[in-house]
């Protein structure tokens, strides 16, 4: 199917061909004790085909179209999760280490829980793991509003992937949007999974805490597809991940993937300090994680101890300070005002995430 035909059917609502994997597997995953959303019922009807419903198939909670990652409902307990196809023979298997009681009891273990593994029926290679539903960790429907709020971020991420590389595991795709965080406390009321600034009635704008508020809150990794375990020294090639630009990745010159890692993360970080005003502390520590020499950047550990010199210093007053995305104008800034309450924020973003 073209995009433009992808783009097409999920405007209108209608089944796109990479949604047939989750409407097969409806009725084994019921007896799993996983309710997927209506839409993927074999016997699915839409809610808008209905007599007397004139309403807009983007509007109506059936109507939105999801493939690669899709929620569920936990029969068992009502709780929501995240379902995600995987292979059963790389990435299965680091993952259930890494959820292991023993390495889950490290305050620094950022990776994504994995709370169950649903074996595919008829297929020896691929698997669905179960994980608690996550919201990206630099969403503009929650934007970061204090300084304290985007260094705890940051000092959980520098943390989790040093707890990595002493476990000999480079994760090769350290980034922006493979960052997430738990929004349990930001988000108490829920948001619509293929819908995030909406709850799941599509009727109501998500209702959010800022972070500082509801701290400490938990960050995590997730996509776990081309981590690796690697000895002392070995190394790797292939270009890979969301972040083309490090200096060394190659095809045919090998690289140290975890030196990648760093670069990848302190990438992110120079994201954030160009897109808010107020981050330019973490100057020295993004500088140092994206050195164009390998040999001279830092390691993970050191990342840590860096950001621990950079924001010891810091006063209560430091760490309260508001700050803001610098595409928002003066004028702006005042409109957002309190934005639990203020219409104008959403607009704002919805607009800045089109344009992305």
């Amino acid at each position: 199917m073209t995009k433009t035909a992808a783009k097409k059917s999920s405007l209108t609502g209608s089944i796109l061909p990479s949604e047939r994997f989750w409407i097969d597997l409806q009725p084994f995953l019921l007896e799993r004790g996983y309710k997927l959303r209506p839409r993927y019922d074999p016997n699915w009807t839409p809610s808008w085909e209905k007599p007397w419903n004139f309403k807009d198939p983007a509007s109506c909670p059936d109507g939105i179209s999801r493939s690669i990652v899709l929620d569920a409902i936990r029969v068992s307990d009502g709780t929501k999760v995240a379902l995600k196809k995987v292979n059963i023979h790389s990435e299965v298997p680091l993952l259930r280490v890494l959820s292991s009681p023993e390495l889950l009891a490290d305050f620094r273990n950022n990776t994504v829980p994995i709370l169950d593994v649903i074996p595919l029926p008829n297929d020896d290679v691929f698997a669905l793991i179960v994980m608690p539903v996550l919201y990206h960790f630099d969403s503009p429907f929650t934007p970061f509003r204090h300084a304290s709020e985007v260094l705890e971020a940051i000092e959980q991420f520098a943390q989790g992937l040093a707890f990595l590389h002493e476990y000999h595991i480079a994760h090769r795709d350290m980034c922006y949007l493979n960052l997430m965080m738990d929004p349990t406390k930001v988000i108490p009321g829920g948001f619509h999974f293929a819908r995030k600034s909406f709850q799941d009635d599509l009727k109501n704008r998500i209702v959010y805490h800022d972070r500082r508020s509801v701290a400490p809150v938990r960050y995590y990794f997730i996509d776990y597809e081309t981590a690796q375990r690697f000895s002392l020294g070995e190394q790797c090639v292939g270009i890979m991940g969301q972040e083309r630009n490090v200096p060394e990745m190659s095809d045919t010159v090998p690289y140290d993937p975890f030196k990648l890692d760093v670069y990848q993360l302190g990438a992110v970080i120079l994201r954030l300090i160009e897109n808010y005003e107020g981050l330019e502390i973490l100057k020295p520590l993004a500088g140092a994680m994206t050195d164009t020499n390998p040999e001279k950047r830092l390691t993970a550990a050191d990342s840590v101890q860096k950001f621990q010199e950079l924001v010891s210093p810091l006063t209560e007053d430091d760490l309260s300070q508001k700050i803001w995305l610098r595409s928002l104008s003066p004028e702006d800034r005042l409109a957002v005002g309190f934005p639990v309450k203020n219409p104008f924020w959403y607009r704002y973003f919805e607009f800045l995430c089109c344009c992305c």
